[in-house]
């Protein structure tokens, strides 16, 4: 049988309510004050305060008011009108795990969330919705903040994204851009607009400065099922502090370098020889199928250059773009003197003897023939260590040669007609 304890007055406090001892357990009707408190709570529990702790095994009902120290659940707790937590800070975050207490969630400002690891803060979320690893300040990168930056002082740093799934298909990265002011939004690009990108930064000792970008950009009219799109590589020269394009490769597969200086160096570990090609061109192709088509244009590894109907010049001849047109003058002495000799380079010296002239002795007689480069670093090697790197390197003007010598076999065509003429008058003298 319960007994009840009405408590009307207490250090001439009244109306603190009414304690019940029953068979099941203590009730209380009004406020509990404890040092510590251990058990289930059932019904409405208002004004629970302890010092230094709250221990409630089980609460049934409702838990309203203001709680002082800790508590401390065992099982699902459902809130129904939100949580408030103190701001926290990296050391002590305000949301940790259980004996984990320098690691969680805090709110270092207004409308930003940051989380902690170990007393130090790895993330947050600022009041801009950028999202920062690594920092809690955004850095300006190309001329402003972006929404998602990472920073990072250790010696293994970087991102990955792995695919494992049975089928052909691997990881994807998916950039997207549309002319819209909402989310989800499928404005129609223009020709000219960046579809996404990569850029590449890199600290001058003051502020990060573009060296290069890869960017995806729209190359014609945009349509329904219709996106025309380009790639545009480009690099910053030596002493500006911007990209400029380099390499495009358009809508149609049409493919474009632009260099500052010498634009296009293709090596091969294999032997100069025949067997293998720099550059293979080939004519009725198939679309989205590599190497098919037929060959029409080979240069091999040993300099060679092969066409499908051995014809090679200059892009016209047509007469309506010259000028100043005149006969040659004789060629006959330039071609006499020109010295043909029989060679093999010192870098290929098992190869062909191959059939040419030395460009120094044919500098002395036609000096209008001979070009000049400056030799690199491969060349010290070519030559025998005879040429250093930065020396002038000399070569000719083959075709140009070719047409002296027309002009020198016409010229020994007239001599010859002339003595024929000569030996016929006399022969028939």
């Amino acid at each position: 049988m319960a007994s009840e304890i009405r408590v009307n007055s207490i250090n001439n406090r009244s109306g603190l309510g009414t304690v019940t001892i029953a068979d099941s357990g203590l009730v209380v009707s009004g406020i509990v004050t404890a040092t510590t408190f251990s058990g289930n709570v059932t019904g409405n529990a208002t004004g629970l305060s302890g010092t230094p702790n709250i221990t409630v095994g089980t609460v049934t009902g409702n838990l309203t008011g203001n709680v002082t120290g800790n508590i401390n659940s065992t099982g699902v707790s459902t809130f129904s009108g939100g949580i408030v937590v103190a701001a926290g800070t990296t050391a002590a975050p305000s949301i940790t795990p259980t004996g984990d207490s320098n690691t969680g969630i805090f709110f270092p400002s207004a409308d930003t969330i940051a989380f902690g690891e170990g007393g130090a803060e790895a993330a947050r979320f600022d009041s801009n919705l950028r999202l920062l690893v690594g920092t809690s300040s955004p850095r300006n990168v190309g001329g402003g903040s972006r929404r998602f930056e990472i920073e990072e002082v250790s010696g293994t740093f970087g991102a990955s994204i792995v695919r494992n799934v049975n089928d052909s298909q691997g990881a994807l990265l998916s950039l997207g851009k549309s002319r819209g002011t909402s989310v989800l939004s499928n404005t129609v690009v223009n020709s000219g607009d960046t579809l996404g990108g990569f850029e590449f930064y890199g600290a001058d000792g003051s502020t990060l400065i573009a060296g290069a970008s890869l960017l995806a950009q729209v190359d014609g009219t945009p349509g329904a099922n219709d996106m025309p799109g380009r790639i545009v590589l480009s690099t910053t020269s030596d002493g500006v502090s911007s990209p400029t394009e380099r390499f495009r490769v358009d809508s149609n597969g049409r493919s474009s370098i632009v260099a500052a200086s010498d634009c296009l160096y293709i090596s091969s570990v294999a032997a100069a020889g025949v067997g293998h090609r720099f550059i293979e061109a080939r004519y009725s192709g198939t679309a989205g199928t590599p190497y098919s088509g037929t060959t029409s244009f080979e240069v091999l590894l040993n300099g060679n250059v092969k066409n499908t109907n051995n014809s090679y010049g200059q892009l016209t001849s047509d007469e309506r773009f010259k000028q100043d047109i005149t006969d040659a003058s004789s060629q006959w002495d330039d071609i006499k003197n020109i010295r043909i000799t029989n060679y093999r380079w010192k870098s290929d010296p098992t190869g062909p003897m191959l059939l040419g002239p030395i460009a120094q002795e044919l500098q002395a007689v036609s000096p209008g023939l001979i070009d000049n480069r400056i030799a690199d670093k491969q060349d010290e090697t070519a030559s025998g260590g005879l040429v250093s790197e930065g020396d002038e390197v000399l070569s000719f003007k083959a075709s140009i040669l070719y047409m002296k010598a027309v002009k020198a076999l016409q010229e020994a065509m007239e001599r010859i007609e002339t003595l024929e003429a000569k030996v016929a008058a006399l022969e028939s003298a």
